[in-house]
């Protein structure tokens, strides 16, 4: 039969021979007889632990496990080990390593084992018992070491796994930890620059208001002067009306004089059509200011508004930067801790 260099050196260790596999084998018929009444006992044992019971109850049965159990306790009779022996124990350490059965555990119920078996085989073997025990308790050993070496293996395999899904996690990390530094390295420069063109807004805002305050000012200055031109040419118009008037009465000798009267009269009634136009021009640039006014007040509101927004904004980026530093703090600790 073929068995690796490694286990048969664990074998020779433990002092497993072929004289014990043979004494097993030897009482197949003897621990057939027993082998429900151990199972019974042990699962009696096995499930008054809550916690093993839930387990047994989330993967399997109890009847179908104490027909596995069983099979297992019959196994101890085998003619000799061989790498399948091996293998097929190892399979089942895996199995149990998965389903979550801990290794104190799964060491402990060897000692219970072995503990229901012997007073059994007392009964069984009365004459070579102690032998039948310390076999059957070499061939427990020898699981038990396979078990241990099977739950080293799932878990390197497990601490291997959680390597790479760190090492996996630390490069999303990474990537997300650059990505996001220069998308906040954008952000913070755009929101700067909309601060600044905000409130260089607010500040233009402001000047071409102080101007079209002047500039009304200045109008209303002219409104003034045109007020007084008015009063002029109507002055002028009564006066050329007044010799128009003299003229009259002075007969042929007022002639020359009631002509200059008339186009002083034509001048004064012009004069005064050109100052209604002009007040009437006026009246206009000074609706169009106001209005100009108003829309520049609103603009100057919109503008500090969106100032404020904008420092905000500049306040909520340099937050997330200072989150990024973290981050990549994080991410430079995990990787120093390998």
């Amino acid at each position: 039969m073929k068995l690796s260099a490694k286990w048969q050196q664990m074998m020779d260790y433990i002092g497993l021979t072929d004289a014990d596999t043979t004494l097993l084998h030897g009482k197949t018929a003897e621990f057939d007889k027993i082998a429900d009444a151990v199972t019974d006992e042990l699962y009696r044992r096995v499930t008054a632990r809550p916690e093993l019971k839930a387990m047994i109850e989330r993967h399997s049965t109890i009847d179908r496990l104490k027909q596995t159990q069983r099979a297992y306790f019959m196994s101890m009779c085998t003619e000799g080990i061989d790498d399948a022996y091996i293998e097929h124990r190892m399979r089942v350490g895996r199995i149990h390593s998965r389903i979550g059965l801990t290794t104190h555990w799964y060491l402990g119920t060897y000692m219970i084992y072995l503990d229901l078996a012997v007073a059994h085989l007392r009964q069984v073997c009365p004459d070579d018992w102690m032998d039948v025990t310390l076999a059957l308790s070499k061939m427990f050993n020898l699981d038990s070491q396979i078990v241990l070496e099977v739950y080293q293996e799932e878990e390197k395999a497990k601490v291997e796994r959680l390597a790479e899904e760190r090492g996996g996690m630390l490069s999303v990390i990474t990537s997300s930890v650059q990505e996001l530094s220069a998308m906040m390295t954008q952000l913070g420069t755009s929101s700067r620059s909309a601060a600044d063109n905000a409130r260089q807004s607010v500040l233009a805002q402001e000047r071409s208001g102080a101007s079209i305050r002047e500039l009304e000012h200045e109008i209303h200055e002219i409104s003034e002067i045109g007020s007084v031109m008015r009063e002029l040419s109507d002055r002028t118009h009564l006066l050329g009306l007044n010799a128009a008037i003299e003229a009259a009465r002075a007969g042929e000798y007022g002639r020359g004089f009631e002509v200059v009267a008339g186009e002083v009269r034509k001048l004064a009634a012009s004069s005064k059509e050109s100052l209604d136009e002009v007040h009437r021009k006026l009246d206009q640039i000074r609706q169009s200011i106001r209005t100009a006014v108003e829309i520049s007040e609103q603009s100057a509101e919109y503008a500090g508004r969106q100032a404020a927004v904008a420092e905000e904004l500049n306040a909520y980026v340099q937050m997330i930067e200072r989150v990024v530093a973290e981050l990549e703090s994080l991410r430079e600790s995990a990787v120093a801790q390998g």
